[in-house]
């Protein structure tokens, strides 16, 4: 380009030499056609030869813009070669067989290689192998068809390296017969880089749009403007239409179990995740049969050009997550109930045993102490004798009534003992009560072992109180990892598909215990074959434990 710029300067100093030669000619010869003609010269040579100097003049002037029109021919030549060598595009011409004739500067870097090394060869040779049947399609396309083609190919340098390059050509017409191609090539490889990515990500999220088991959906302006089958199984929709322009809270109640209008709660969602950039609630929606179903919504904005914005949702069928809540508060309040009917129950059987127990011999032992007189020593010695037998009736009762309270041979000694003492405790003339307890783990629970001591106690009432047997025993071992506590008798026994008769024989604070245990209760029972009752609890113990352990 310097040397182009160094020419130009040098072509407008001679052209200045040469009209300022041409002025001083025309000048003189200017001067001849007012000098007069020779004496005796005839007028027809004097008119002659003034017409010929005119002509001369005419001539000379047409020279000079010819020499003006040649100068400014060789700027815009200049021009163009500045343009066309230098241009950030590469601009090539080739033959209809794909022979390079003529390239520029940016064609032969596109290439990798000097302009000497590249006339003459094929551009097909830098085409990539996959695409070079495309690239002859291209020619071909050129020459036929005589408009602009364009082509988007890897093309391949001369040290190996790929390039992607957009062809822009058209055929042209030259003094030669056959016609040639000329064509512009362009380096998007990061473009096509960039396009490949994005149609990539496209791809992938379509494929993760339509194949979710969630519901996904895209929305604008608050309406769904497309969704995935698994959105079209939740509402049993036949075909995407029947939902596609509706408002996000079609399929909806009037009013959620909030209270609040669908309609404009969905409005609020809308705003706050336009605000937040992503949303997540619970949403209550009705199937096309009208069954309604509790559903988990996400939803994520996806800003777009100014004033615009795209919406993703993502729904998730939550219905038996929130049938087992429900379930589970449910069970909680009827634990939570049963917990306080056995506290009751506790409180008024202390009561009994207080009032029918130590009261009433608190009382007789009152009545005899007033029947003690002075002065008759016969009879106050037998008061004081039967006060003595009431008292030490009541300093026992008491003791027992503490010691069904307060489980102390548990605390001293263990759960083995302390099943080992209900059993003792509990056997009578009539009725045998054995206890057999296999090695127990070292790191039971002390709540565990609490509630278990309470539901053995329980059982061995209800054997002492309802079984009328003579013969009965308490099993406790461990089993897998479960610990297993068993009672059986040999009594009357009872239909045990009745629950309200298992029920009647005091065994439903036992069914309440188990299920805040996360255990089974099993009873097997008929009616003159005895029964047994086996209680499997979990050695995994939850936060329910502490609570089956009181009362």
């Amino acid at each position: 380009m310097g040397r182009i710029e160094e020419e130009q300067p040098q072509d407008d100093s001679r052209a200045k030499l040469a009209l300022s030669a041409l002025r001083q000619r025309a000048e003189e010869r200017r001067q001849l056609t007012t000098r007069p003609a020779p004496a005796g010269t005839p007028a027809e040579v004097r008119q002659l030869v003034q017409e010929l100097q005119v002509h001369q003049i005419e001539l000379e002037m047409q020279y000079e813009e010819l020499l003006l029109a040649q100068v400014e021919a060789e700027k815009s030549r200049a021009q163009y070669v500045d343009l066309y060598e230098f241009a950030p595009v590469g601009y090539c011409t080739i033959a209809v067989d794909g022979q390079l004739q003529q390239l520029n500067l940016r064609a032969s870097q596109l290439l990798g290689a000097p302009r000497q090394q590249l006339v003459g060869r094929r551009l097909t040779l830098f085409v990539e192998m996959s695409s070079r049947e495309s690239f002859m399609v291209f020619l071909q396309q050129l020459l036929i068809t005589e408009q602009g083609q364009t082509l988007i190919l890897p093309m391949r340098r001369i040290d190996d390296s790929v390039f992607y390059a957009r062809l822009e050509g058209m055929s042209v017409l030259t003094g030669t017969t056959e016609p040639q191609c000329r064509l512009a090539l362009f380096d998007v490889t990061e473009q096509y880089q960039a396009q490949q990515a994005l149609t990539i990500s496209m791809k992938r999220f379509r494929t993760l749009f339509e194949q979710s088991e969630d519901g996904m959906l895209l929305l604008r302006n608050n309406r769904f403007v497309d969704c995935n089958n698994s959105v079209l199984r939740l509402l049993q929709l036949p075909h995407k239409e029947a939902l596609l322009g509706q408002h996000a809270s079609a399929f909806s109640p009037e009013r959620q179990p909030n209270g609040l209008q669908s309609f404009a709660l969905a409005d609020h969602y809308w705003d706050e995740v336009l605000l937040r950039g992503s949303l997540q609630f619970e949403w209550c929606r009705l199937r096309a049969n009208g069954e309604p179903f509790w559903e988990e919504v996400l939803l994520t904005s996806i800003p777009e050009e100014e004033g615009s914005a795209l919406v993703h949702a993502n729904w998730r069928d939550i219905t038996d997550r929130k049938l087992a809540e429900v379930e589970r508060a449910t069970q909680q309040q009827r634990l939570a109930d049963a917990v306080l009917n056995a506290q009751e129950v506790e409180k008024r059987r202390i009561a009994e045993s207080l009032h029918n127990g130590l009261g009433q011999s608190l009382y007789a032992a009152k009545l005899h102490l007033d029947h003690i007189q002075v002065g008759n020593e016969q009879a106050s010695q037998q008061a004081k004798s039967k006060v003595g037998q009431l008292l030490s009736s009541a300093i026992k009762q008491a003791r027992t009534l503490s010691h069904q309270l307060v489980p102390t041979m548990l605390d001293d000694f263990g759960l083995e003992a302390a099943m080992k003492d209900i059993c003792r405790i509990c056997s009578s003339p009539v009725l045998q009560l054995r206890c057999h307890v296999q090695p127990l783990p070292a790191s039971l629970p002390k709540n565990l072992q609490i509630a278990v001591y309470r539901m053995a106690q329980e059982l061995t009432n209800n054997i002492v109180k309802h079984a009328q047997a003579t013969q009965a025993q308490l099993r406790l071992y461990k089993e897998g990892s479960y610990l297993i506590l068993q009672a059986l008798d040999n009594g009357r026994g009872f239909d045990a598909q009745q629950s309200s008769s298992s029920d009647s024989l005091g065994l439903s604070a036992i069914r309440d215990r188990v299920r805040l245990l996360n255990g089974n209760l099993n009873i097997d029972s008929e009616t003159g074959q005895g029964t047994d009752v086996t209680v499997s609890l979990p050695l995994a113990q939850d936060r329910f434990t502490t609570a089956a352990s009181a009362g």
